[in-house]
């Protein structure tokens, strides 16, 4: 890769890479792999980061962190299937003067670059103007307080939810991200404006890691469904959607519109008023509700009953041990949740809150247990994992989760796919491995199916007088 191709910023070398995108034959979910070329590899696997965070193609700009190292990417999409990606070693405070937001419709990504030709270092584009940010934030009026609103939340409140925008273009949807960073710069938020990630578009929404999410009108996500717009997501509707009801906290929306006043010149309308109070007790609500959802002929349990309670729950209503409580005992009682239910109980309430309430044992005990290994189980094992000393795990559900999550990973191929592959053999050759046989099976068949698409041969076989040691003595 050429001088061109590279920009130095306080030690660290931002460097070009390309990525193809395809859909994996047995999930359909997206793949991605870098295309090989001369300028050195990145010191950390970006493939499994690429597939999730890289924008739906066209005039597309996504921005995500990764989780190891403090690194992040800056990706534009020309055309399916391929991905151009800036990997920032030393994240967003490596650009030179620029958000990662002003990289889109940037020099950057010229055709000379595509190509594999000379190209230049990160240069923001052209297009945000205060002149232009500010007649965009007058043109949409009634709907910036609710916007800007939940963008503060997203750093002030640990329960800040992904926010999601819906528009028709990709475009607009990028210049409610640089709205929402000059609004965080302008409240004296600098280093969260820089921080924020996005997409300006994607398919797979539930996916996506980023912090504000463009869709379309044909993204994979029910707009209408209550528990989404309610609990899971901030959804700020363009394409004819009701979107999430807005907030109503008075200081973070007098901080907003003071701050619009300021911007624009002008003064937003008034929210309308807050929704009244629910006219039952919230019990009685969802004990009438859990009864008859059991009722033929939805009969719901599991997961599927929990999430429809979940969609009745009042707005604003605080996600804590009292809540958490009540919907354990009308969905499972004194029962353990399957893996679809404690993958939703992990995504829906805080880990500290899992854990004042003892529920965490019932789900961590889910890495060790008999059963069948799916995409929930692995997908649970990733949460678990990601607070693993808060949940308290000890060194062999930590192991199981690690197996599980590199057993899903090793399908990636790449430098990810070998990243998972070395760690499966090393715990694979153990002799000393508390894990579960099924498990070690599983994650066997994994690494196989691994080696046979990398060409590999099969590993050599195990004299016949080997035993494995016993400490059961």
């Amino acid at each position: 890769m050429s001088e061109g191709e590279r920009h130095m910023q306080g030690g660290h070398v931002i460097r070009g890479y390309r990525f193809t995108l395809n859909p994996d034959p047995d999930t359909e979910l997206p793949t991605a792999t870098r295309l090989a070329g001369p300028e050195p590899a990145p010191d950390a696997p970006l493939e499994p980061l690429i597939a999730a965070a890289a924008p739906a193609p066209g005039d597309s700009l996504a921005f995500a962190r990764l989780p190891e190292n403090g690194g992040a990417v800056v990706c534009h999409t020309p055309r399916a299937g391929l991905v151009h990606a800036l990997h920032l070693p030393g994240g967003a405070a490596g650009l030179p003067r620029m958000w990662p937001i002003d990289l889109w419709r940037s020099p950057t990504w010229g055709a000379d670059w595509a190509d594999g030709g000379t190209a230049v270092g990160p240069e923001p584009g052209t297009e945000f103007t205060e002149e232009g940010l500010a007649d965009f934030a007058r043109a949409r009026a009634d709907r910036l307080v609710p916007f800007l609103t939940d963008v503060r939340r997203l750093f002030g409140d640990p329960a800040g939810r992904q926010i999601v925008v819906a528009e028709a273009e990709q475009a607009t949807v990028a210049w409610w991200i640089a709205l929402a960073c000059r609004f965080l710069d302008g409240c004296g938020d600098t280093a969260h404006a820089r921080a924020l990630t996005f997409t300006t578009g994607t398919h797979h929404p539930r996916r996506a890691p980023q912090q504000i999410l463009g869709i379309g009108p044909d993204a994979d996500f029910d707009r209408g469904d209550p528990d989404l717009l309610r609990h899971r997501y901030r959804v700020h509707d363009g394409v004819g959607g009701e979107g999430s009801p807005p907030e109503h906290a008075p200081e973070a929306v007098r901080a907003v519109r003071d701050w619009l006043g300021r911007f624009t010149g002008e003064r937003p309308p008034p929210l309308p008023p807050a929704p009244p109070a629910p006219p039952l007790d919230l019990r009685a609500r969802l004990t009438r509700a859990a009864a008859e959802l059991r009722q033929p002929p939805r009969e719901r349990r599991d997961a599927a009953l929990y999430r429809s309670l979940l969609g009745l729950l009042p707005d604003g209503q605080p996600f804590d041990a009292d809540l958490l409580t009540l919907l354990y005992e009308l969905v499972w009682h004194k029962a353990d949740p399957g893996p679809p239910g404690a993958l939703e109980l992990a995504r829906t309430f805080p880990p500290a809150v899992l854990v004042a309430t003892r529920v965490h044992l019932r789900l961590t005990n889910l890495l060790t247990s008999s059963g069948v290994i799916n995409r929930d189980r692995c997908a649970l094992a990733r949460e678990l994992l990601a607070h693993h000393e808060t949940f308290g795990l000890d060194s062999v559900k930590r192991t199981a989760a690690e197996l599980l999550v590199r057993g899903q990973d090793v399908t990636a191929g790449g430098p990810a796919g070998a990243a998972a592959a070395h760690f499966l053999r090393t715990e694979l050759n153990r002799q000393d491995s508390l894990l579960r046989p099924e498990l070690l099976a599983w994650a066997r068949h994994q690494l196989r199916s691994y080696e046979l698409s990398a060409g590999l041969p099969p590993p050599p076989e195990r004299p016949p007088h080997y035993f494995p040691p016993s400490n059961r003595f």
